[in-house]
């Protein structure tokens, strides 16, 4: 049924695996199943991971066009996501304009990201005005933005993100990994000396790197 196959779809999609997803999305139409709005999620992701421009572009018109499916927020996220990972700005900023639905952070994070991997200051820029707009507490948007200017080594306006970032009160999360040592999680925070066995913890990691 629709379920077992949106399973498939989406689970290959999601693991990188866009080739097998797509090949299950045709398997499910030969045997007669319908695709809903869940199946062109996995269907638009598994574009995305291949670079297929124009079988996305196809599949997200299908979507209204053939099944009758009215494209939600993913939907278009997906797709900018696609023409984002091609470094086609110009064209995500076309079609940004003509979305018939409101456009929210998911959509500009996607551009955001697609702007630190390509380093493009312009919309990059673009991006964080606008997420600064919908999401004014996220450190995230702020660092990415402040990423892209200190790789183009434009330290004056990473400067100035920082600024930004103080002026309104907003900190970095401080990065976090645990382990797991005889059934008892141990967690660790970056700059965080608090942990009763740090001493011993930071000599051991010293053997190792040795």
């Amino acid at each position: 049924n629709i379920v077992s196959w949106n399973t498939i779809i989406c689970g290959y999609s999601q693991h990188g695996k866009g080739e097998k997803a797509l090949k299950a999305f045709h398997l499910m139409l030969d045997e007669g199943t319908v695709p809903d709005e869940v199946t062109f999620i996995g269907v638009l992701s598994a574009c995305s991971h291949m670079g297929l421009i124009e079988e996305g572009k196809k599949h997200f018109d299908s979507l209204s066009r053939i099944y009758g499916i009215t494209p939600t927020i993913e939907h278009h996220a997906c797709m900018v996501n696609i023409l984002c990972r091609a470094g086609k700005f110009h064209e995500v900023e076309r079609f940004i304009e003509e979305m018939e639905l409101t456009q929210n952070a998911l959509i500009w994070e996607t551009v955001i990201w697609a702007s630190k991997m390509h380093v493009n200051v312009e919309f990059g820029q673009k991006a964080a005005d606008k997420l600064f707009e919908l999401e004014p507490k996220m450190d995230y948007n702020y660092i990415s933005l402040s990423h892209i200017f200190a790789t183009k080594g434009r330290w004056d306006d990473v400067a100035k993100v920082r600024a930004l970032m103080s002026g309104r009160g907003i900190k970095k999360e401080p990065g976090c990994s645990w382990v797991e040592v005889d059934a008892r999680a141990h967690t660790f925070f970056s700059q965080d000396g608090s942990d009763t066995k740090i001493k011993q913890i930071c000599l051991q990691l010293g053997k190792l790197t040795r």
